[in-house]
């Protein structure tokens, strides 16, 4: 994790979580909550509290499953996005 990435996940008010289930069925969750609840706990782990999106669990469902995620965090007023890919666990 670079100092770029970690001051745009303190800026993000809000990401996408991509997850897949067993069958390899995909399913993407808006989260949103204010800035910086995102924490960067080492070069190569962050640390995402589960928040407010879309209302379903399917994310939880789908990462003892399949723990390959996919976010994206934006930051308003930046047509950029920042991108993160790894594994989940709950």
């Amino acid at each position: 994790m670079h100092p770029p990435d970690r001051e745009w996940l303190a800026a993000s008010p809000f990401h996408l979580v991509a997850t897949a289930d067993a069958a390899r069925r995909c399913d993407v969750s808006p989260k949103g909550d204010p800035p910086g609840r995102t924490l960067v706990l080492d070069d190569t782990t962050i640390a995402v509290p589960d928040r407010p999106g879309n209302r379903r669990v399917d994310g939880f469902r789908n990462v003892p499953a399949d723990p390959h995620v996919g976010l994206i965090h934006r930051v308003p007023g930046r047509g950029d996005t920042l991108r993160i890919n790894g594994r989940a666990r709950r």
